[in-house]
């Protein structure tokens, strides 16, 4: 797939940029927004489970932490302002899976069980006892 967006830089343009400067570009979306998600994802579990055991420290929270929220999320608020389109075409691809996603719910639940995955989750719980 990279080497078709390779060759196709020349013939495909969005915004102005070539492709692959495009998908460059909806890639640190993704980054920036799951890193949004997990600082935000921290502050809520501190909130809501405050006594739960952790297998990891935070330092310096609750500063460090919020530091790095909100620099996050100027980082988003100036690739969304440079990049309106990209970010655009960011949000409908994600939507499109979120439906596929939650129209695909039944067929998941209707899936045979996964012997491999029932490892993984075993011994994950192994390793946090």
């Amino acid at each position: 797939m990279g080497i078709a967006a390779i060759f196709s830089d020349e013939l495909i343009s969005i915004g102005g940029l070539p492709l692959t400067a495009n998908i460059v570009t909806m890639s640190v979306f993704g980054a920036i927004v799951m890193y949004i998600m997990s600082m935000a994802s921290l502050f809520r579990l501190r909130q809501t489970e405050p006594a739960l055991e952790r297998p990891y420290r935070a330092p310096g929270y609750p500063f460090v932490p919020a530091v790095a929220l909100a620099t996050a999320l100027v980082s988003l608020a100036a690739m969304v302002y440079y990049n309106l389109l990209v970010f655009t075409l960011f949000v409908g691809l994600f939507a499109v899976g979120w439906l596929f996603y939650r129209f695909t719910a039944d067929l998941r639940d209707a899936a045979e069980d996964d012997a491999l995955l029932d490892l993984a989750q075993a011994e994950a719980r192994s390793m946090a006892d």
